[in-house]
């Protein structure tokens, strides 16, 4: 890309209205040589051409309406500039490699075989689009590929993969993340580091078995995984109080709520803060917290949670962290070892107090035996905030909400980065839990009147309140 064409795509990135496209589509844009930006408010439409103002005033008369020249483009560079621009408008999965990836005599995941470099090509593509997930999807005529950008926008690769061609990418994915080749489990987790212009980035890999053979998620975790509490959420009193009690030790601390919630990202972003004074140990399966302060050992064949966890607790830890716990078996030693003085946190999947005392109860323990162990239940909930450039307001007597156009700054999604709010709950005397601190509605009503959120996520989503 040349310094004008850039020059003119940093014009474009605080200008352009994408309503303008509706008059002006892509193929008129290469017919014409005019890229249009923006209305102006006597009727004209502002554009960026190499015409001269002669040429434009002859071309006004041809598309209906007049053109106003705002920047000029050189005749050479102006079809890579319809490239770049629309390839930042509309996104798509590139499909080069994709199509050539095949049973050919290529040794399968050498670092020059298509499989890796189609791969390659794929990460890069989902780094740059600050896409969180890239998913390889098995449907009868082959695997479908797709990218999904913020919480409303998903793109699909119009270009299907083989079978055979998604089996050798498959086999690359499990040599990366140090999963077992030969293993007919339906399902497998690992993880795997990916270095794209001079910065790593983590990625998590699921695969399962479907209806149509293997399909595959990659989420790329640096977006929201590297953040400091003061990142996330813009609530001080929340942060203050949650660090406060996550020093406490002899008790277990719950991070809580539905997939997708931010329950990864939160315990991420407390062990940090706390690992910068504490010795720190995490245990996961696979490893997604990366942090240089904190011990992971991840979960393998030959050393199991429970196995692992014992270790730890030998090592002398601050703090101890433990994936997600499912059964009796992961969640009976973590209480135990909370009654002996160690300060543990952990996940678990579920909605509220009351379907965190039914989940509990479902692993076969009462929880009235164990409520003294507890040292908070954080119920965190991660929403899309709305981009600053783009965000309008909906009512102007009072405010009320906001809502977003989509633009350059966003990718279209009318979204910029995540907000985390969480409620927190401690035990009281009588043995019931007790909401500290701010409530979902204080603070979202907070968010709204700020303009960070667009409408109160109980219209969408009731588990919230």
């Amino acid at each position: 890309m040349s310094s004008e064409t850039g020059d003119i795509l940093s014009i474009l990135t605080d200008l352009f209205d994408p309503n303008v496209l509706q008059k002006i589509p892509k193929s008129d844009c290469l017919a014409f040589k005019i890229l249009p930006v923006f209305w102006v408010s006597d009727g004209s439409l502002a554009v960026i051409t190499p015409h001269s103002t002669a040429e434009l005033k002859d071309l006004s008369k041809i598309v209906g309406f007049n053109l106003l020249k705002i920047k000029t483009c050189s005749s050479e560079d102006f079809p890579s500039l319809i490239d770049e621009f629309f390839s930042k408008l509309h996104p798509e999965i590139p499909c080069s490699l994709i199509a050539n990836v095949s049973d050919s005599a290529e040794l399968a995941g050498s670092d020059d075989s298509t499989e890796v470099r189609a791969l390659k090509e794929l990460l890069h593509f989902q780094i740059k689009n600050k896409a969180s997930d890239l998913i390889f999807s098995s449907m009868p005529s082959g695997v479908g590929v797709s990218l999904k950008l913020g919480a409303k926008k998903l793109i699909k690769s119009n270009q299907l993969l083989s079978l055979s061609a998604f089996n050798r990418m498959l086999n690359v994915l499990k040599n990366w993340s140090g999963l077992d080749f030969s293993s007919c489990s339906p399902v497998q987790e690992g993880s795997f580091k990916f270095q794209f212009e001079n910065k790593l980035y983590n990625f998590r890999v699921t695969i399962i078995r479907t209806l149509f053979g293997f399909s595959a998620t990659l989420r790329c975790l640096n977006v929201l995984h590297s953040l400091k509490l003061s990142d996330l959420t813009l609530f001080e009193s929340q942060i203050s109080l949650l660090l406060e009690l996550s020093e406490n030790k002899s008790c277990i601390k719950f991070i809580c709520g539905p997939m997708g919630s931010g329950k990864t990202t939160l315990m991420a972003a407390i062990l940090r803060e706390l690992a910068q004074n504490s010795f720190v140990i995490s245990i996961e399966d696979p490893p997604e917290l990366q942090s240089e302060n904190i011990m992971q050992i991840p979960v393998k064949k030959d050393l199991s949670m429970q196995d692992a966890f014992k270790t730890a607790l030998r090592l002398n830890p601050d703090h101890i962290a433990l994936g997600e716990l499912r059964d009796f078996e992961s969640l009976n030693p973590a209480i135990q070892a909370s009654s002996t003085g160690h300060s543990i946190f952990t996940t678990i999947h579920c909605y509220d107090v009351k379907s965190f005392v039914s989940r509990v109860e479902s692993f076969g323990l009462n929880l009235n035996n164990i409520t003294h162990n507890i040292g908070f239940l954080c119920f965190p909930r991660l929403t899309d905030m709305l981009c600053p450039k783009c965000k309008i307001i909906l009512t102007k007597q009072e405010v009320s909400g906001w809502n977003s156009t989509g633009c350059f700054h966003c990718n279209y999604t009318g979204y910029s980065a995540k907000l985390l709010t969480f409620e927190l709950y401690t035990v009281d005397e009588s043995n019931n839990f007790q909401l500290v601190g701010l409530s979902f509605k204080k603070q979202w009503s907070v968010l709204i009147k700020k303009g960070k959120v667009s409408t109160h996520p109980s219209t969408t989503d009731p588990t919230w309140l």
